[in-house]
């Protein structure tokens, strides 16, 4: 039987793009306006993105 043996470690060019690439990005702000009651967000996300929308008011 072959034995798991661990991951290496990763480089610290490695380390810093996997920090870099965890963090969330501030792509724009926007001002939407409320009609009857509504606002329309429109988004675009890249393929497997995730977005955070923060409405104040």
């Amino acid at each position: 039987m072959e034995k798991m043996r661990s991951p290496q470690e990763p480089t610290a060019a490695q380390t810093t793009e996997l920090e870099k690439s965890g963090k969330l990005a501030c792509t724009e702000t926007k001002k939407v306006t409320l009609v009857d009651g509504k606002i329309t967000v429109p988004i675009e996300l890249a393929r497997q993105a995730v977005a955070l929308v923060k409405i104040d008011w």
